[in-house]
């Protein structure tokens, strides 16, 4: 008869062993752990980073609107301070103007009664001076003449 061969150890049963491969996945797994960390950790900081960005140019929209307003009130107030003034210088000139005007009709009224004696005084004498000039010269032209012109 034929003898087989057993491949049986007689020492008892031994169970196929596989290798542990448990600790090179816990590792990979805690390096995609650390991986996911640290895009988490940078998308939050780049979106702080975009928070603040955003603020900052609120912010300086903000100032930007208050100089301007600031500015516009301050041209505003000079626009209408210097219309002011300009009233005020035309109120002034037209008072001055006024008074020199009274002046003038003050001198004119009291020249003209001054003037209208003086002529009434000279039309007095002057007509009486003016007859006998008139009247002279009458005298002195040719009876001739008198008849031409006749």
């Amino acid at each position: 008869m034929a003898k087989f061969k057993s491949y049986a150890s007689p020492s008892g049963f031994k169970p196929i062993e596989a290798p542990d491969e448990s600790r090179k996945y816990l590792a990979q797994g805690q390096q995609q752990l650390q991986a996911m960390q640290r895009a988490m950790q940078f998308d939050l900081a780049n979106r702080d980073r975009y928070a603040d960005a955003m603020q900052n140019a609120q912010q300086m929209e903000m100032a930007n609107r208050e100089m301007v307003f600031k500015r516009d009130l301050n041209n505003r107030q000079a626009v209408q301070q210097q219309i002011q003034n300009n009233y005020q210088q035309t109120i002034r000139e037209a008072d001055i103007q006024g008074r020199q005007e009274l002046q003038t009709l003050q001198a004119l009224s009291s020249f003209s009664e001054t003037a209208f004696n003086a002529l009434g005084e000279y039309n007095k004498k002057g007509s009486s001076l003016v007859y006998r000039n008139q009247s002279m010269h009458l005298v002195l032209i040719p009876k001739d003449y008198l008849r031409s012109i006749s």
